[in-house]
């Protein structure tokens, strides 16, 4: 680069030297842009990216611009500890700069979002295709979480105040919150019978709902879900009393549900 001819001779002056005397570069970017490049060519402190966005976005086009590698690891850096604030903008800047990884991290990242919130201004330095299978992959995942509701034999635990057994229901007076007929019938590979209530079965109805739109465990573990649901039992002198018994019942079902979701939307691939 210094070997580029230079243009006509200044009489401006640098700490009293003449401009003529120094190579000049015409480079585009600013003086901050300038900044961050130097600071990792020389022995200070690397400047701390990831507490602006725009700074990121300004280091990565540098380090693919003028090779530095120092440059482009830091941006990764940065990039890994944004993946669970900014996971769109960074899976568009992984995309952008062809970090693999991070691009599949990012996806994955993605899942807490709710559907309609998968947008990002950086998304303008991706193509169609890229785009698109983000939204694939989110749909894809939604689409997995559901049919977790579908087959139960992942479910060992069966609270008493959720579920009776098949000798139970066939044999108690019950309140009414548990269907006569088969309807929210689980069998296990072991061969037992266990029957949920009317109140479980909208749990599991809302939160497929919710899992459609954004397919992670956190979507069954919602607080306020699980208080809605548990405000319609206690409307059950019955089921209250089993509640108040075991007032944490919806809940660790919830989080055993929730740990299913993430163990299979590990098996649901990202295809770009």
């Amino acid at each position: 680069m210094f070997s580029l001819p230079q243009s006509a001779a200044s009489t401006e002056t640098v700490n009293q030297t003449p401009l003529r005397d120094m190579p000049i570069i015409p480079v585009e970017e600013d003086r901050h842009a300038l900044y961050l490049l130097l600071r990792t060519c020389y022995p200070v402190r690397a400047p701390k990216l990831s507490a602006s966005m725009s700074d990121l976005r300004l280091a990565l086009r540098m380090a693919r611009k003028y090779d530095v590698d120092v440059l482009l690891g830091l941006a990764e850096e940065a990039l890994v500890s944004m993946l669970h604030f900014h996971p769109v903008s960074v899976y568009a800047l992984a995309s952008c700069y062809q970090l693999d990884d991070l691009v599949t991290r990012s996806a994955i990242a993605t899942r807490k979002l709710h559907l309609r919130d998968l947008h990002s201004e950086d998304l303008y330095l991706i193509d169609g295709k890229q785009c698109n299978a983000l939204v694939q992959y989110h749909r894809r995942c939604g689409d997995a979480a559901c049919q977790i509701t579908v087959d139960w034999s992942w479910l060992t635990t069966f609270p008493s105040a959720i579920f009776l057994t098949g000798g139970e229901w066939a044999l108690l007076s019950s309140c009414g919150c548990h269907p006569a007929d088969n309807t929210y019938r689980i069998s296990t590979s072991g061969g037992m019978n266990y029957k949920g209530t009317h109140w479980w079965r909208r749990y599991i109805d809302m939160s497929k709902a919710a899992l459609e739109m954004r397919p992670c465990g956190e979507a069954v573990l919602d607080e306020a879900l699980l208080s809605t649901i548990l405000a319609d039992a206690r409307a059950c002198r019955t089921c209250k009393v089993k509640i108040d018994a075991s007032p944490d019942c919806l809940k660790n079902f919830a989080v055993a549900f929730a740990a299913e979701i993430e163990r299979v939307m590990e098996q649901v691939p990202f295809v770009l």
